[in-house]
């Protein structure tokens, strides 16, 4: 055989082999790729069914005292319900403690009517006290007999001292006397004369003195007054408080006679105001209670109720103004309208506060809500398992299609979306970049990420991009 014959078979024997070889490891290499399910977004409404339950609350529920002290026989039981006017306990009052406050409450009135009388008299004593005119308190006369019999005794020196400078200047004229003499005497008819002025001065000071005192003693009088006047008006104001405490009380303290003249002192039956429910018995028949002591705690029916319903899931667009419809299967009664009093959100379930009216209840019966939301229309509606992430954080795998050797390849491409609302199985999301027109991830048989190679589950649904 030709030697060229024998190389180009070989040659196309290896090449044969290397083909079959590629191919086969390609396969092989797709079967350990991660299949994935893929599918196109769909518009729509998303529909949410909630149901959620509870328990009916009393909301008119109240303790029922004794109004005086005696022996019990109870007809009431825990639990069960009364029409108004049905008795619920019996009491023998306490003939001897009832006697003993009549004795003590007659006292009372007594002390009390003579503390009004009392007191009557003091306000009246003080109004007295108020009209009483104003004391003329002024300063103490001003005596000036001192310095006039002062000023007296000056003018008469002075005048004696006046005849003395004329004698000696006559004595000087004549001869007689000196010069000197002469002035001696004129000097001593000028200290009088100074002495004269300066007793005047002083005497018209004291008086000067003496009328702003008075003036001082005038003020200080009408403050004084006054002062005495407030004083005499916040004494009779609270007299007049205290007179109305008085009455207040003497009035309790007689309508209280009044009621313990009433009381019989045979056993007396005590009836339900109004239907209701016994809810709790706080004594036993033949016992001795006390007086203002809880006995019976009652709650009325045929009123409002209210509930606490826990549903299961979240819905964050549920409000106050969303309407539910509630039924309490224990007595039948289904399609009751409630309002919603307010509404607690969780990461996984909601509270719903909700008040209604129903008849017959007694409080703890099993109340159902059940609601159905239907959303606005969406353009992007996708299968909850299609979308991964956390809440500001969400994602969606698209399908990208790239040639192969042996045929198309398939690539992941991460893609951010916002989720706007969801249910048990769909979420609503947003349309970023080529979303709506390329295939997306349902499921994938393993944990994948963005440029993973993938192989498609249902390549007969998978016709590209649309």
């Amino acid at each position: 055989m030709d030697t060229k014959k024998i190389i180009r078979r070989a040659a196309v024997v290896f090449a044969a082999c290397v083909l079959v070889m590629a191919f086969f490891s390609t396969t092989i290499h797709n079967y350990r790729l991660p299949i994935v399910t893929v599918n196109y977004v769909q518009s729509g409404a998303i529909t949410t069914s909630l149901y959620g339950e509870g328990e009916a609350e009393l909301l008119t529920e109240y303790p029922l005292y004794t109004e005086f002290a005696g022996t019990v026989v109870l007809y009431a039981r825990e639990n069960s319900v009364y029409e108004a006017g049905a008795p619920l306990y019996s009491i023998t009052p306490d003939s001897v403690s009832i006697l003993a406050e009549l004795a003590a409450q007659t006292q009372t009135l007594a002390l009390l009517d003579t503390r009004l009388t009392q007191n009557a008299q003091d306000i009246a004593f003080n109004r007295t006290k108020l009209s009483a005119p104003l004391d003329n308190m002024s300063a103490d006369a001003l005596d000036l007999r001192a310095f006039d019999s002062q000023i007296s005794g000056i003018e008469r020196n002075l005048a004696a001292q006046q005849k003395a400078l004329t004698d000696t200047q006559a004595l000087y004229t004549a001869g007689v006397a000196t010069l000197a003499e002469v002035t001696a005497a004129e000097n001593a008819l000028i200290a009088l004369e100074m002495q004269l002025s300066d007793t005047q001065a002083a005497r018209q000071d004291a008086i000067a003195v003496h009328e702003k005192q008075a003036a001082q003693a005038v003020t200080d009088n009408a403050k004084q007054h006054a002062e005495t006047i407030a004083a005499l008006n916040r004494t009779i104001s609270d007299l007049e408080f205290q007179q109305a405490e008085i009455e207040i009380n003497r009035a309790a303290a007689a309508k209280k006679i009044e009621e313990l003249n009433q009381i019989p002192l045979t056993a007396m039956d005590i009836y339900a105001s109004s239907d209701c429910v016994v809810t709790e018995v706080m004594a036993e028949t033949g016992e001795t209670v006390g007086k203002n002591q809880k006995l019976l705690r009652i709650g009325h029916i045929n009123q409002d109720y209210e509930a606490d319903l826990l549903f299961t899931s979240d819905l964050p667009s549920f409000t106050e103004d969303d309407s539910l419809l509630l039924s309490v299967p224990s007595v039948g009664q289904n399609g009751i309208a409630c309002d919603i009093l307010r509404i607690m959100h969780n990461k996984d379930d909601m509270i719903v506060r909700v008040r209604f009216t129903a008849a017959g209840l007694i409080g703890g019966e099993r109340v159902e809500a059940r609601f159905e939301n239907i959303s606005r229309k969406y353009d992007a509606i996708l299968p909850n398992s299609a979308v991964a992430g956390t809440p500001g954080d969400y994602k969606v795998y698209a399908v990208e299609t790239k040639p192969g050797v042996f045929g198309d390849e398939y690539y992941l491409r991460e893609r951010s979306v916002e989720r706007y609302e969801y249910n048990d199985s769909v979420s609503a999301v947003s349309l970023f970049m080529d979303l709506e027109t390329t295939p997306y991830v349902i499921n994938s048989d393993r944990a994948v990420r963005d440029g993973d190679r993938v192989r498609l589950a249902n390549p007969s649904d998978y016709s590209g991009t649309r």
